[in-house]
């Protein structure tokens, strides 16, 4: 499962995506995604050039645990071996 993270499609798939947000909302001033840090260090940076010419003003990766130690702490409420702490 890929959630919120938007950065882990190549290209062919993005393009087409960024380009039907700006067709469906013209006035939308910019778009921002998701991602994980590693996708977007992967990512070419003519992609991200180009992304940014497609409209892409953010991109938002933040930090993520699946460790039963620390998802308590950051209040997430799961957990992987109970479901939910």
């Amino acid at each position: 499962m890929y959630d919120g993270n938007v950065t882990c499609l190549n290209m062919d798939k993005i393009r087409p995506i960024l380009k039907k947000i700006k067709e469906v909302f013209p006035e939308s001033a910019h778009i921002n995604m998701f991602g994980t840090f590693r996708d977007i260090y992967k990512k070419l940076w003519t992609d991200l050039k180009k992304m940014k010419e497609l409209g892409i003003e953010m991109m938002l990766a933040g930090l993520e645990s699946g460790s039963d130690i620390a998802l308590p702490d950051v209040k997430k409420s799961y957990c992987q071996r109970s479901n939910y702490c």
